[in-house]
């Protein structure tokens, strides 16, 4: 899971990258940095302190939202069917919806990060409970609804022609070349939007699972502020270094491949222990596995190099985590053992100290 969110990082940073160069006139180099910059201005905001990481988030999300929503309606306003057609689409049809959908599951990862957020929400239960249930139709109806409208604006060849910087080309057609710095800065807006908020919850999850003895205890440790900044430091390198090497698509189809792998067993194991909503979760779990497999059928027949460099480093993560998990199992053992007297006493437990503390 923390690879899919390195992954994600790097596609929004890329992405954060391209609409700046775009909007600048600059050109690679400048794009490549742009991605490290945000990446970097972004991670240490969330190293001052969730305060201040929470009210970037707001400002954001309204922002590219307002964008979203203009832009959609100024599509769908004058709505052409025929530009959404795609001929050369491989493989088309519903085969290519089903590919498609697979693809892009990455656009829809957000939402699981706000359990991560749980201990610093006000009033968790209910929030969580509001924002997953109001959100998740909210985020389809508003996906939908823009990639209806920039196709419609400017034609499905050329959103696959713009690539990450169609948005762009349809904010020129719906209002000129003021349109097209508008919804840059809106994409901006998004991109940072979704950085700032993976950083903010996957550092914590790195915390969790440190804590849990499946990564170093060094991701563990907080600042004055109750911030993993080493977690965060560490994602922003990582994905920084995947922004500037990697190729968007690539990095899309990646994340979208782990996450589906990953979701399919977290809904196989809650269907297996839990004894509510199994319909439910053995349907996500399935559809998962669907996805998942359309998906590794495009990759093996058009890109076999970036499904056996995942699989590589997916292999390495378990064998890195196997072997963090044994070395800190066994140093428990050593520091434990030794205090024990021949009579089955622990030393420290007379003395009033907790030989847990020690491990």
């Amino acid at each position: 899971m923390i690879v899919a969110y390195i992954l994600t990082l790097s596609v929004y940073a890329f992405t954060f990258g391209r609409y700046f160069a775009e909007l600048t006139g600059g050109n690679v180099d400048l794009a490549r940095f742009a991605s490290l910059a945000v990446l970097g201005t972004l991670g240490t905001v969330n190293i001052v302190g969730v305060k201040e990481a929470s009210g970037v988030a707001v400002f954001t999300v309204y922002a590219k939202l307002l964008v979203l929503l203009a832009l959609a309606a100024a599509g769908l306003w004058a709505f052409d069917s025929r530009a959404i057609a795609y001929e050369a689409a491989k493989p088309g049809g519903l085969l290519g919806a089903f590919v498609g959908a697979g693809a892009v599951f990455m656009a829809y990862e957000g939402f699981q990060l706000l359990a991560y957020d749980f201990e610093v929400m006000h009033r968790p239960r209910r929030t969580l409970r509001l924002a997953m249930y109001t959100a998740v139709p909210v985020v389809a109806v508003v996906y939908i609804a823009v990639a209806l409208a920039v196709a419609s604006l400017i034609g499905a060849p050329a959103v696959v022609a713009n690539g990450e910087i169609a948005l762009a080309a349809a904010g020129q057609a719906a209002w000129g070349p003021g349109g097209k710095i508008v919804v840059s800065v809106g994409a901006l807006f998004a991109a940072a939007s979704a950085i700032n908020a993976t950083l903010f919850a996957t550092a914590r999850l790195v915390q969790t699972v440190a804590e849990r003895g499946e990564l170093p205890g060094l991701f563990a440790r907080e600042s004055s502020q109750g911030v993993p900044v080493v977690g965060l430091v560490v994602l922003s390198v990582c994905a920084g270094l995947l922004a500037v090497v990697g190729q968007l698509g690539r990095l899309v189809e990646a994340a979208s491949l782990v996450f589906l792998l990953t979701f399919a067993i977290v809904n196989g194991l809650a269907a297996v222990r839990t004894h509510e909503r199994r319909l439910l979760e053995w349907s996500g779990a399935i559809a998962c596995l669907i996805f998942a497999g359309f998906l590794v059928w495009r990759l093996v027949i058009s890109d076999p190099a970036t499904l056996a460099a995942l699989a590589f480093l997916l292999f390495g993560v378990t064998i890195a985590r196997m072997v963090t998990a044994h070395s800190r199992k066994h140093g428990a053992v050593m520091l434990v053992n030794p205090l024990t007297t021949a009579s089955g006493t622990d030393d420290d437990e007379a003395k009033g100290v907790d030989p847990s503390d020690l491990i």
